[in-house]
């Protein structure tokens, strides 16, 4: 979950919690999603009340932001159980493209900024409490000239109010003897063009930050550890984010009487931060944290981090799902309560954000997510798999995972946008909870399966090899993704982008086959004349199965598929299913083996009475969904006799040889 600060709207990692199906189970999907996205609807309304003085909220993307942050110093002296801090910033930026008129500045109400200046500038300011926040605006007298830089220096105080936000249970921050949370918009302020707050374009930069507390605190902060110095009453400790993130991305200022357990096996010290005295899911995340990172290395190539890495669990009264930024981890221990499969499961999706956003960002997050949240939850899948299910065909496990997250697109009773959206397709703040799961987790998650079904596991890889290399700290986007994969797979994609991407389609493709002997004669028919490319599955009567990649071109394709063995099926490599609705020529063939018959109808008997039941939107905690959709025949995600039924209407059909 990639939870951002004002200056964006948010997307973060939005987690749910497990819902199986029949069971009747709901763990803390609703609430924990509402609270992370707190933030963004915060920020949507702020623009819409007029508190940046622009009264649109209509997203601008398409462009660098105007507003270039270069470098921020922060000095924060905070003691974390009252609250009182005094801070404070030299932030250098610049003016990109056009003139720049001044800096918002958006931290805690309770704080006010005492002193402003800039170099080679004349300022004013302007502050508007609104709450739990307080927004203020640093204006140049005259606007700075495109391409020139400046460095505002700001000195600010007070008590933080650490209040809550109104559409949700989020808070600004929490002060506290045994834990202080203090995110983005507590003490470390993020940063807003004021007349451009709703800018979407990526915008990188680095950060000093040094932490004042009392010598008896512990602190953990966002960003590398430089070191820790106790004098005269008083822990000073430096944190440094060296490499461009994202001015959006939260950075989190932890304190009180943290535990911690090393873990081991790490080139670069990493450290599981917890309130102590910790329990026992501590040592298993550490345990865990051994081959999640390991997974991810192997995958992404090795994490940027020369003098630390830092994971944190979250307790749960501070009600943040758990996030992931420059150098750290964390993760509430409420998804202790989801089992601890899938509680690992969400570690290291939210530790692949380590790579899918904040190493490897997105050029606007805004627009779409298919390379931050669609690849950090395919990622957890495939960790998940090559963990724990490896033994299990590797395709029928990404399948099985992905019936319900197809079940939930189906039946959500929502018409979800586009991956990428345009400029007319709202905007992500806008949508509920469980509309936002599905466009930029599940929708995209499938996309990306089944992009790679489509051109191959190797191009695949080899596309994600060069995206994780090229795209380091500058930001790429879908469309950069597909030039790699391009290159990689020898083929144009236009057709795939256009359809899947850019669009939101699932169209059908009827199967029909004949046999011969060097294999079959199959006639691909779908509704609709775009192209497409499918993995073919060939069924052999020895319990071999063959292989074939297939260019669909019109409205139907007949090919011949050549096998090493006499043919029994022909159909579709199941991880089509979500995007393609595929159906066999002959009316009740489950199996696509041209015959509706006994083996069909046992297959659905043997689930009579299972039913889909999970909350909308939680389908990816399904994890043992068996479910099967082709049984159910009336789509009303029950298994009914009725269903039995008109399978057994259609028993004895079959394809004429």
């Amino acid at each position: 979950m990639l939870r951002f600060g004002a200056a964006a709207l948010v997307g973060a990692l939005l987690t749910p919690a497990v819902s199986y199906a029949g069971d009747g189970h709901v763990g803390p999907w609703t609430g924990l999603a509402d609270r992370e996205r707190s933030v963004d609807q915060f920020l949507r309304q702020a623009i819409d009340d007029g508190a940046f003085g622009v009264v649109s909220s209509v997203r601008i993307a398409g462009r660098s932001p105007v507003l270039d942050c270069v470098h921020a110093t922060h000095v924060v002296r905070l003691d974390p159980v009252s609250g009182e801090a005094s801070a404070s910033l030299d932030l250098q930026l610049r003016a990109n493209g056009q003139e720049l008129d001044g800096v918002g500045i958006v931290f805690d109400e309770g704080l006010r900024v005492t002193a402003a200046s800039a170099d080679g500038r004349d300022v004013s300011l302007e502050d508007v409490s609104y709450s739990p926040t307080r927004i203020t605006t640093l204006r140049f007298a005259t606007p700075l000239p495109t391409g020139e830089t400046t460095v505002i220096h700001l000195a600010y105080e007070g008590t933080l109010a650490c209040g809550a936000f109104a559409a949700s249970a989020g808070v600004v921050c929490t002060k506290g003897e045994s834990f202080g949370y203090f995110p983005q918009q507590a003490v470390l302020p993020s940063f807003v063009d004021p007349r451009r707050p709703n800018e979407t374009a990526l915008d990188t930069m680095t950060r000093d930050i040094e932490i004042h507390v009392p010598a008896n605190v512990d602190v953990v902060a966002t960003g590398e550890h430089v070191d820790d110095i106790v004098r005269d009453g008083e822990r000073v400790s430096r944190w440094v984010i060296d490499q461009p993130l994202s001015r959006t991305v939260g950075t989190y200022v932890l304190t009180g009487r943290l535990g911690h357990v090393t873990v081991r096996d790490r080139q670069v010290p990493t450290t599981l931060f917890f309130p102590a005295p910790g329990s026992t899911v501590d040592s298993r995340m550490a345990a865990w944290s051994v081959p999640v990172l390991d997974f991810l290395e192997g995958l992404a190539g090795p994490l940027p981090y020369k003098q630390s890495l830092t994971l944190v669990r979250l307790p749960a009264t501070v009600r943040d799902p758990g996030t992931a930024s420059f150098g750290m981890t964390l993760l509430s221990e409420s998804y202790t309560r989801v089992g601890e499969l899938l509680h690992e499961e969400t570690w290291a999706h939210e530790n692949s954000h380590l790579y899918w956003g904040i190493t490897i960002p997105e050029s606007n997050s805004h627009d779409s997510r298919l390379m931050s949240e669609g690849l950090a939850t395919l990622t957890q899948l495939d960790y998940t798999w090559a963990r724990h299910f490896a033994n299990e065909d590797r395709d029928a496990y990404l399948a099985r995972r992905f019936v319900p997250m197809a079940l939930d697109l189906r039946n959500a009773g929502m018409v979800v946008p586009p991956i990428q959206l345009g400029l007319n397709d709202g905007d992500p703040s806008s949508m509920d909870s469980t509309r936002f799961m599905l466009w930029a987790y599940f929708r995209t998650a499938a996309t990306l399966d089944h992009l790679r079904v489509s051109v191959g596991e190797e191009s695949f890889r080899n596309a994600l090899d060069d995206y994780a290399r090229e795209c380091r700290w500058i930001g790429c986007d879908p469309r950069d993704f597909q030039r790699m994969l391009e290159r990689a797979a020898h083929t144009k994609l236009d057709a795939f982008f256009d359809r899947w991407v850019t669009a939101n389609t699932r169209p059908e493709v009827t199967i029909d086959f004949t046999r011969d002997e060097s294999g079959a004669s199959a006639t691909f028919t779908k509704t609709d004349s775009q192209p497409m490319t499918l993995e073919v599955w060939l069924g052999l009567e020895d319990g071999r199965r063959e292989t074939q990649r297939v260019d669909l071109q019109g409205t139907s394709t007949t090919v011949q598929l050549p096998t090493t063995g006499r043919v029994r099926s022909v159909s579709l490599n199941p991880r089509h299913d979500v995007l393609v609705e595929v159906h066999s020529a002959v009316r009740g063939d489950l199996d696509f083996d041209g015959e509706s018959d006994g083996l069909d109808l046992l297959a659905c008997t043997r689930l009579l009475g299972r039913k889909y039941a999970g909350e909308p939107g939680s389908g990816l905690w399904n994890i043992d969904e068996t479910f099967d959709p082709r049984c159910d025949r009336n789509g009303n995600l029950r298994i009914e006799q009725a269903d039995l039924d008109e399978l057994a209407s259609n028993f004895g059909s079959l394809k004429p040889q």
